[in-house]
């Protein structure tokens, strides 16, 4: 193998792992950074901001953990609900909460049933919500699936016909310079003269 097929593998090999580095690391940064209403306190949200994300607060050293239950707002005035821990239950606007609060209630069992019939269509829309994103997840996973498949099996005939290549190359045996000090034709005329003597 010359030189310039020996570039020329080179070149091929770093290419190849270089568009699938580029992959993996564009894939990795799908997330969406927010600040709360105090303007320091940043909640990160992957893959977007929606029921059935991902949110996750920074401890003191910087490194995030899942988001406790509760409300979060946010600096916009849109409010997190968050009822289990590290998952966006639900998304309102401050607005339509305040204008809640605000509405007395004529009649207490009125009220508990209206109350009632929210919190089931809530858990009803959230349980449709988190059904169809674990149904896009599955698919998403399984296209995943597909695609690693191909990785590999292309990556399996890249591996192969680079070793054929460099295997395919006639071995080279180490030239080997062996010297026998009495047999030169000057050891002979030394030992020559010494025995005439």
């Amino acid at each position: 193998m010359d030189a310039t097929e020996k570039k020329t593998m080179f070149d091929k090999v770093k290419n190849y792992f270089a568009d699938k580095f580029k992959t993996i690391v564009e894939v990795k940064e799908k997330f969406e950074e927010l600040l709360l209403v105090d303007g320091t306190t940043k909640v990160t949200v992957e893959p977007s901001l929606e029921i059935g994300s991902a949110i996750a607060l920074y401890d003191a050293e910087g490194n995030p953990i899942p988001a406790p239950a509760g409300a979060y707002e946010l600096q916009d005035g849109r409010v997190i609900v968050v009822e289990v821990d590290g998952v966006i239950a639900a998304i309102n606007d401050k607005v339509a909460e305040e204008e809640l609060e605000e509405t007395p209630a004529s009649n207490d069992e009125a009220s508990k049933v209206k109350e009632l019939i929210e919190r089931i269509e809530t858990v009803s829309k959230y349980a449709e919500s988190v059904k169809e994103d674990f149904k896009k997840v599955n698919e998403d996973l399984k296209a995943e699936n597909v695609a690693l498949r191909s990785e590999v099996a292309d990556l399996t005939k890249f591996v192969k016909e680079t070793l054929e290549t460099l295997l395919a190359e006639p071995a080279k045996e180490p030239v080997q310079k062996f010297s026998n000090p009495f047999g030169s034709a000057k050891g002979n005329n030394y030992l020559q003269t010494i025995n005439k003597k």
